[in-house]
């Protein structure tokens, strides 16, 4: 089994290098010139959120690791728990944002892209859940933070795909 330490490091390094790469993003175009639209703005705030949010839990999980009284199992336990406390209502809020875009703005958010991912995230949810109940090991956490990374990743792909096709 990999090293749990050495695995939220590399969470962490690649959460800062995708939240580094926004920048790039936002300079594209007339970004820089603050003419982001709302859905650039709910894909950017998207791509910041599931980043940081990633970079938060690995460096929490690394000092926890750290100390030798905290049960590795009750360490994984707590963080699918706040995994579920954090994602269920930004799940929630972000569903009704996408349903409150104009008809405009719906045509640049493919339901192709929408629920699939909508899918997974419940799925690594549920999957947090029986984690923090029954199961009690790393693998479901480093699940859900690989679907965290991969929604950012997903997000900065469509700012510039979105950018550069209206070009």
């Amino acid at each position: 089994m990999p090293d749990p330490h050495e695995t939220l490091s590399i969470f962490a390094e690649v959460s800062v290098a995708l939240a580094g790469f926004s920048g790039i993003a936002i300079a594209f175009g007339r970004r820089s010139e603050g003419t982001l639209n709302r859905l650039e703005s709910r894909r950017l705030f998207n791509l910041f959120t599931f980043s940081g949010f990633v970079l938060i839990v690995a460096l929490l999980g690394m000092s926890l690791l750290h100390i030798d009284s905290v049960d590795e199992e009750f360490l994984w336990r707590i963080g699918s728990t706040l995994l579920v406390f954090l994602g269920t209502p930004w799940l929630i809020q972000d569903w009704r944002k996408v349903n409150r875009l104009s008809s405009e703005e719906r045509i640049h958010v493919p339901g192709i892209v929408i629920y699939p991912f909508t899918v997974a995230a419940i799925i690594a949810l549920m999957l947090q859940i029986a984690n923090a109940t029954v199961i009690g090991t790393a693998w479901p956490f480093f699940i859900a933070l690989v679907l965290l990374i991969t929604f950012a990743f997903q997000q900065f792909v469509l700012l510039v795909w979105t950018r550069l096709r209206d070009v």
